[in-house]
């Protein structure tokens, strides 16, 4: 009688155990999605302060520094 019990409490166990795993295999994901986007967006600020302050400084876009 007493394996017949803990059949569905281990099952419901292991379902746990998995379920813990795939939120923390998507937190990790979007961690690393956030990460990726910040340093893209990194970038285009970069990218884009340089191009504005080489037209300010030389007057036209094709100057190199």
């Amino acid at each position: 009688m007493n394996n017949i019990k803990l059949y569905p409490s281990l099952h419901q166990v292991l379902v746990n155990i998995a379920w813990r795993q795939k939120n923390n295999i998507t937190k990790r994901s979007n961690l690393h999605t956030s990460r990726y986007n910040q340093y893209l967006i990194g970038l285009i600020i970069i990218y884009v302060t340089l191009f504005y302050y080489c037209e300010i400084i030389c007057g036209d876009i094709n100057c190199t520094l």
